[in-house]
């Protein structure tokens, strides 16, 4: 298969247009759960939270659970958002319609992965949802900065985390969320 550069660059021209046509809906008018301006137009993948070594594990804990559960109500929302296409659901049931879907495409989703480096620790954590509720599994550690093998182990993490987010989140992002907000290639031309 050969790689149509033009292709990619129409692609990438709808995708940009799909994400600013989501963020004109959104109330905080990105794609994340955050109002950071940088990433205004970058979907979120991995979150890092570093604490000091003497900081309380379960304030970290609390801390990237908050996180992750705005990120997975965000991303019910934007779901949701998506599915509208920018109409007013007309009744309830068409509103519980619109959640069952947007319910079904989280449901596609394993994880939402994270990173907390506390003093010299790198510990993995994931969170998962059932229904309404995020459930954050802790304390996974990958590696330290103590020695060369551990950060070695650190950067071998850190890669198959950037590859999970590049195969497996990315795509589902972009399936998900944009579906219904990428123009048809007859719109760009």
């Amino acid at each position: 298969m050969l790689h149509d550069d033009q292709t990619d660059l129409d692609r990438d021209a709808r995708l940009i247009e799909a994400k600013r046509e989501l963020a004109r809906h959104t109330s905080n008018s990105t794609v994340n759960h955050t109002d950071f301006a940088p990433s205004q137009l970058r979907p979120i993948a991995l979150s890092i939270e570093t604490k000091k070594p003497s900081k309380d594990v379960d304030s970290t804990n609390l801390q990237m659970g908050s996180w992750h559960a705005a990120q997975w109500n965000f991303l019910a929302t934007a779901v949701r958002l998506s599915s509208q296409d920018g109409r007013v659901p007309k009744s309830p049931l068409e509103q519980m319609e619109l959640v069952k879907r947007a319910e079904a495409w989280l449901d596609q989703l394993p994880f939402l992965p994270g990173v907390v480096v506390q003093g010299h620790k790198w510990s993995l954590v994931l969170s998962t949802r059932e229904g309404q509720k995020t459930i954050l599994w802790t304390e996974r550690e990958f590696g330290t900065t103590q020695s060369i093998q551990d950060i070695f182990k650190i950067v071998a993490g850190l890669r198959e985390l950037a590859a999970w987010c590049r195969r497996v989140y990315l795509p589902w992002w972009e399936e998900s969320v944009l579906r219904d907000l990428i123009p048809n290639d007859d719109a760009t031309k």
